[in-house]
């Protein structure tokens, strides 16, 4: 599958992970973004690894390159509008700074925040956006 928009990949399960989908789905007005899950058919058909390891990282799909940790949320903040797309600032920043940080955050992300037993099941008016 081949999609225009922009793809976010997230752990389905992942109460983070699913906070920050409604987060954008509440201020991307334009509905650029697109969603589905790590675990999901469109991930695997879009050859996104889903493996274990894989899961703690979000994972962006924009014009057939695939961005993972710190640097997808960059790559998502450049594409939103303000005031938001000034956070993209951030990625004039060692990567391996950032990803430390994310690494700190995603490891912990199921202790703080939770965890569900399925994914994300979108609202009726979120359909089109969600792939699986």
């Amino acid at each position: 599958m081949k999609s225009q928009q922009p793809i976010v990949f997230f752990d389905g399960v992942c109460g983070l992970c699913n906070r920050f989908v409604d987060f954008l789905i509440s201020i991307d007005r334009k509905s650029v973004f697109l969603f589905a899950p790590l675990q999901g058919l469109t991930a695997q058909e879009n050859g996104i690894d889903n493996h274990q390891n894989s899961l703690q990282s979000l994972t962006l799909l924009k014009g057939g390159k695939v961005y993972k940790k710190s640097t997808a949320v960059f790559e998502i903040l450049k594409i939103l509008e303000q005031p938001y797309r000034i956070l993209s600032v951030g990625s004039i920043l060692p990567i391996r700074l950032t990803d430390f940080f994310y690494n700190i955050i995603s490891n912990n992300r199921y202790k703080i925040f939770g965890r569900s037993d399925t994914c994300r099941i979108p609202k009726p008016e979120e359909l089109k956006r969600f792939l699986d």
